[in-house]
């Protein structure tokens, strides 16, 4: 490195074997880091993509050498990776190499400053490293990025309690203060030591104790799966940490982990519907943001996670529907998700099986109904729909699928010119809720349509005229 014309890349493969073996070394990890920075971006070689899926996979299954062999490799074609620097931060927090880490995060920051991801992972890393401060502003960054965030402040609110609890740092002879010891890894309040003392302060006052390290309950099972990696029931019991926290994507990522030392299939189940929990989040919390700001740019963001919540929607419910190809219930509900995607004859078989499951009738009657319409089968549409409504009258809880169902007989009545049949359906809609929909208007236009033909009747009409 000190001749002017080195060879950055040979002096990278060098120095990632030694980061690699001592990553404690901060003679190496200084050396990497500041070699890195005359490393060609973008270089002309492909993105090596299986590499950092192999990064990825090593963080999900806490394989912290790996990743610290494997991370250099994805830095020497992209230097300025932010997530594979986060993810050198976490091994090297792992291996208790703390300032290691430190400057991992700093460096990641560095090089990609504005990316919410990479704060919000540099945040983390922050805090288990003990540094509160900096985790609050990098976690006020995230919320100024994205006011929608929802982690962003609980997690600021978190980490200012945090802060509150933990004693003050006591003062040294200089008036400085005094470092407190490192957290552990789990991230769990750091340990305090006792001040260092002189000769004479030694001989009048016995050096304090270090007080017990007390874990949280989510401390204990990150503890418990670093102990014993391979018990799944430390990974589902800490996501339902994660859920119960409302942490979707820690316990998305646990879920992962557990996953990949797991064939069970509750766990791959629990994963899909954490996946599809935070997936209608996202698409829920896009549309929200589309809908006050009204510009092209989030209404596309909008669109784009709402067509990729049907996709995911539909994929879970055709998978689970042929994991278990006798539950009725399934097929219902993949029928449902064939209909969302505008495939109407695929969804009318599967739809049918929801006819047979006593809390689906009702909204199979009616589902089947929409469809029959659609293909101009009124008569048998209209039956459906009358259906619908009776059925729904025997369950509170299916009170909407009876209004709708009403609703919808209404107008396919109307349509068909029954005028009094659909009278009569959207009375009994509106002595339920008046206000459903347009169901008032509708009904007062129609009964002064029949009132007129009452009062005169087409052929006394044709006399007249004649």
């Amino acid at each position: 490195m000190d001749h002017s014309g080195h060879d950055v890349r040979q002096v990278h493969e060098l120095l990632a074997e030694c980061v690699a073996r001592q990553p404690e070394n901060k003679t190496f990890l200084d050396a990497f880091l500041g070699n890195l920075q005359h490393l060609p971006t973008p270089t002309r070689d492909a993105p090596p993509n299986e590499a950092q899926t192999l990064v990825r996979q090593a963080v999900d299954r806490q394989d912290w050498r790996q990743v610290l062999v494997l991370g250099p490799q994805v830095l020497l074609h992209s230097p300025k990776d932010a997530a594979i620097l986060v993810a050198m931060a976490l091994a090297s927090q792992a291996c208790d190499c703390l300032e290691a880490a430190a400057l991992y995060v700093e460096q990641a920051l560095q090089s990609d400053p504005e990316a919410i991801e990479t704060l919000r992972q540099a945040a983390r890393v922050l805090f288990r490293l003990g540094n509160i401060d900096r985790a609050i502003t990098l976690w006020r960054r995230v919320e100024d990025a994205d006011p929608y965030d929802s982690e962003a402040p609980r997690m600021i609110a978190e980490l200012t309690l945090e802060k509150m609890r933990r004693p003050a740092p006591k003062k040294s002879a200089d008036g400085g203060s005094e470092t407190q010891a490192d957290e552990v890894t789990s991230g769990g309040p750091a340990v305090e030591h006792g001040e260092l003392s002189d000769e004479s302060t030694t001989a009048t006052q016995p050096p304090e104790k270090p007080k017990t390290l007390v874990l949280t309950e989510r401390q204990c099972l990150e503890r418990a799966i670093l102990d014993h990696p391979e018990d799944e029931n430390h990974y589902l019991r800490l996501a339902d940490f994660y859920l119960d926290e409302g942490r979707l994507y820690e316990a998305q990522r646990t879920l992962n982990r557990a996953l990949s030392i797991s064939s069970e299939v509750h766990v791959r189940e629990k994963l899909e519907d954490v996946n599809l929990t935070r997936a209608r989040q996202q698409a829920q919390t896009a549309r929200q943001h589309a809908d006050q700001q009204r510009t092209v740019d989030a209404l596309e963001i909008a669109e784009k996670l709402e067509k990729e919540l049907q996709e995911l929607e539909f994929d879970t419910a055709r998978v689970r529907s042929d994991r278990y190809p006798d539950d009725k219930s399934l097929r219902f509900k993949l029928g449902l998700a064939w209909k969302a995607r505008g495939q109407f004859r695929q969804a009318l078989e599967p739809l049918q099986a929801g006819l047979e499951v006593p809390e689906h009738r009702a909204a199979a009657s009616m589902e089947i109904g929409e469809i029959l319409q659609r293909y101009q089968q009124f008569p048998k549409a209209l039956q459906c729909y009358r259906q619908a409504a009776q059925l729904a009258i025997k369950k509170p809880q299916n009170e909407p699928v009876r209004k709708e169902a009403l609703y919808r007989a209404g107008l396919l009545a109307s349509q068909m010119k029954l005028l009094d049949s659909a009278i009569d359906y959207w009375e009994a809609l509106a002595a339920t809720d008046s206000a459903y929909k347009d169901v008032r208007s509708r009904l007062d236009k129609l009964k002064e349509i029949d009132e007129t033909d009452t009062l005169f009747p087409p052929a006394e009409a044709g006399r007249d005229e004649s």
